[in-house]
C-alpha cells in the first residue's frame, strides 16, 4: 500500500482554509501557513461571520506572502534592525541627499551603536508587528 498523504505545501504559500462558529456565535477561520524555512504554521481570525473570518485570514496570509518582498535596499521583513540601521546610516552618508549637521549624524551613529544596537539589533522587522 502506497502512502500518497496530503500535497506538500509550496514555500511562502496556505493551506485550504476551513471556518467553524464558535460559541459565542463569532466565526474562526483556520488554515496552515508554510514559511521561506519549510515550517507549517497555524494561523487564525475570528470575525463576525464566516464571511468576515474568512477575509481576515486571507488577509493575514497576504501580509504573511508580502513578508518577502525585497526593497531596492535589500531590506525584507525577515531582515534585524541592525541590517535596517546599517542601510539608514549608508544613506546619511550623501551629503548631497540630506542637509544635516555632522553633529546630527555623529549622533545618530552614536546613538544606533550605543543604544539602539545593543538592545534592538537582534530583532527581525516581522517581528515588531507582532
Amino acid at each position: 500500500m502506497s502512502g500518497v498523504g496530503r500535497p506538500v505545501l509550496a514555500l511562502g504559500t496556505h493551506g485550504k482554509i476551513s471556518t467553524r462558529e464558535l460559541a459565542d456565535g463569532r466565526f474562526r477561520a483556520t488554515g496552515t501557513w508554510r514559511d521561506m524555512r519549510g515550517s507549517r504554521k497555524p494561523i487564525t481570525a475570528t470575525g463576525a461571520t464566516a464571511t468576515e473570518a474568512d477575509s481576515l485570514l486571507q488577509q493575514k496570509f497576504n501580509k504573511l506572502g508580502q513578508a518577502h518582498t525585497v526593497t531596492a535596499s535589500g531590506i525584507t521583513s525577515e531582515s534585524t534592525i541592525e541590517t535596517l540601521a546599517h542601510v539608514y546610516l549608508h544613506s546619511l552618508d550623501s551629503r548631497k541627499k540630506n542637509k544635516l549637521a555632522i553633529q546630527s549624524l555623529s549622533r545618530y551613529r552614536s546613538t544606533t551603536k550605543n543604544t539602539i544596537l545593543p538592545r534592538l539589533g537582534s530583532l527581525r522587522l516581522v517581528d515588531l508587528d507582532q
